[in-house]
């Protein structure tokens, strides 16, 4: 072969097909089982090493008539060598840009209380990394100049968003009232938009009357059937909570309608390892409480990750939904107007459509230079703690290398800039498989284990190549089977 390196390629296999993943194009190439499993070795061996290495499970000739179909992929600009030269993280310019001028979303942890005890809270880990439940509130001081601080660098942003956060924010609903009337005031031209994240217990009238009137977007944890719900989501007192939540989001949904004509919650539900997936799915595609148009983010219990595994009451029933729907999408039996399948398919097959939506590259081009594709710290999201300190986002460790500031003194540009580049140039990078389908960018997959000797990035790296392996497997059963089974996504934006 004339070239000298081997093709840049991930070779996997369902239980019909061999195909290949072609790094440089993102396209999938179904392939014979030789050239699946020796690929890796064109352009890197002569035909005859490749043969005395495999004992001669495959002719010489054999060999040779996959290194020229290889060849006749090369000439249509597939299966090439190309390797990434450079990792290169987003331009210093582009930072500043975003930084003075193109903030979107203010998050203000108005309050380290909490009300509620559930039992995979991160806040009751003790682990040092994230704040224990506390009793603190921000102040008026804090708070307002960390709105004065946004304000001041949102000008040409097309986004400009407010929103409040915990523990659970309606405990110091005050500073919100406050700090709602003060952008009002202060701000008239700005218009933006307020959200809510909360457990919903404190939904009482007045808080109802505060959200609605100023169009919030609520997100309330809710993690499916009554005694789903109730195993994990108590009062530091041990009460149960589902009856009064699902009451007072009944009551903040009717409300909503009968002022603005319209309403949207997201429902966070986390499942603990015992929770069965199916079930969670089943109960909010028929639940009454919720508004005609919602949306549900499932997350597993980050406490037992390692605990999810075969035999795991969470795992098998995850990976019996997800055969049912892969089922329902290989039959065609796909209605985007019922709710039981978007809810459904919006909590398993994300990832699924966001792939076969992705956009295909151009080979001759090369991708000799990446440039990771990450929200700027600060720019996208910035966090603010109720002491004032500046975090990218309210999912990131509270370390002293994630904070990048505070409302007194600002963003230091020269800190998230270090942190970008920690973070994003890893090495490792160049060689892998996923380097143009990573979403390994976002700072929050880091989980900091102060007694592993491995960089947090490399175990997020080795766990989304997992993923992404049984995701292409997944997606390539599907079309064997129904080559048309994602074609209802083309319509489906994908956030």
């Amino acid at each position: 072969m004339a070239n000298c390196a081997a093709p840049f390629v991930f070779p996997f296999q369902t239980e019909n097909q061999h195909y290949l993943f072609d790094v440089n194009t993102r396209r999938i190439l179904r392939v014979d089982k030789i050239m699946h499993d020796l690929v890796q070795e064109f352009g890197t061996l002569s035909p005859e090493a490749i043969f005395a290495r495999h004992d001669g499970e495959y002719s010489l000739s054999q060999i040779e008539s996959a290194i020229v179909a290889v060849n006749e992929f090369q000439a249509k600009g597939l299966l090439l060598p190309n390797r990434v030269q450079e990792i290169a993280t987003v331009d210093a310019q582009d930072v500043v840009e975003e930084l003075t001028s193109k903030r979107q979303q203010l998050i203000l942890e108005v309050t380290t209380a909490c009300n509620f005890r559930c039992t995979y809270c991160v806040y009751d880990s003790h682990d040092g990394t994230f704040r224990g439940h506390g009793r603190e509130e921000m102040p008026w001081s804090v708070a307002r100049a960390a709105i004065d601080d946004f304000m001041a660098y949102n000008s040409r942003s097309e986004m400009c968003a407010i929103s409040f956060y915990g523990g659970e924010p309606l405990l110091n609903m005050p500073l919100i009232h406050r700090c709602v009337e003060y952008v009002g005031d202060a701000y008239p031209q700005s218009k933006p938009s307020f959200s809510l994240t909360t457990n919903g217990f404190l939904l009482t009238d007045e808080a109802i009357d505060l959200l609605v009137s100023n169009h919030f977007n609520v997100s309330i944890s809710i993690d499916g059937p009554e005694a789903v719900h109730d195993a994990c989501r108590r009062t530091k007192d041990g009460q149960k909570t589902w009856q009064v939540v699902t009451e007072n989001l009944r009551r903040f949904v009717q409300i909503s309608k009968e002022r603005n004509g319209d309403c949207y919650v997201i429902v966070n539900a986390v499942g603990g390892l015992e929770a069965d997936l199916g079930q969670v799915i089943d109960y909010f595609s028929r639940t009454d409480y919720l508004p005609e148009e919602f949306s549900l983010i499932f997350a597993s219990d980050r406490a037992y990750a390692s605990a999810i595994k075969p035999g795991c009451r969470l795992y098998d029933s995850a990976r019996e939904a997800s055969m049912n729907l892969d089922e329902q999408l290989i039959r065609g039996d796909v209605e985007t107007d019922n709710c039981a399948f978007r809810v459904a398919s919006s909590v398993l097959c994300k990832e699924l459509v966001k792939f076969h939506k992705r956009h295909l590259l151009i080979s001759s081009e090369g991708i000799s230079r990446i440039v990771h594709s990450a929200c700027i710290p600060g720019g996208r999201r910035l966090m603010v703690t109720v002491d004032g300190k500046y975090l990218p986002c309210e999912r990131v460790e509270r370390l002293e290398s994630t904070t990048i500031g505070s409302c007194k003194e600002g963003v230091a540009y020269e800190k998230v800039q270090e942190l970008m580049q920690n973070w994003l140039s890893f090495e490792g990078c160049k060689t892998c498989w996923c380097v143009t389908t990573c979403n390994v960018g976002c700072f929050a997959t880091v989980a900091v284990d102060a007694s592993s000797d491995r960089p947090p990035k490399q175990d997020a790296c080795d766990n989304h190549r997992r993923q992404r392996h049984s995701l292409l497997v997944r997606y390539c059963r599907i079309l064997e089977k129904n080559p048309g089974a994602l074609d209802y996504a083309r319509g489906i934006q994908i956030t």
